[in-house]
């Protein structure tokens, strides 16, 4: 997720980039801007297909006022990552592109969707 700065092209960046976000073998992965950290959940059971839900609820002003995660029905959170203030890189109305990069061979990964909703009251992300 990010910003597709001018000259804007509808491709985003590396350098327009404010956080991935996915799972590799195992793992949801978290990475802000400038990909020197990286948060990662490991859920409690790793097996079959998974779905993260990330939640970001705005004020009127626009400001995020939480962030919630799921997988699944489970609730987690990117141990190490400070959600209170929301940082900078977390705030929906920064973004205006989004790039999917699926990996991997065999049937499942055609199987995998991205859908991102954005409102008047927040962000919803929902990745298959």
């Amino acid at each position: 997720f990010g910003r597709d700065n001018l000259p804007a092209d509808g491709f985003l960046a590396a350098e327009e980039t404010d956080f991935i976000v996915g799972w590799y073998c195992g793992e949801w992965f978290l990475r802000p801007r400038g990909l020197r950290e990286r948060h990662v959940c490991t859920p409690g059971s790793a097996e079959g297909s998974r779905v993260l839900t990330m939640e970001i609820p705005v004020s009127q002003a626009g400001l995020p006022r939480s962030v919630t995660f799921r997988d699944g029905a489970d609730a987690f959170t990117f141990p190490g990552l400070a959600l209170d203030p929301v940082p900078d890189w977390l705030k929906p109305d920064l973004w205006n592109c989004l790039r999917v990069t699926v990996r991997g061979c065999g049937g499942s990964a055609t199987n995998n969707t991205v859908r991102a909703r954005f409102l008047a009251d927040g962000a919803k992300i929902l990745i298959r």
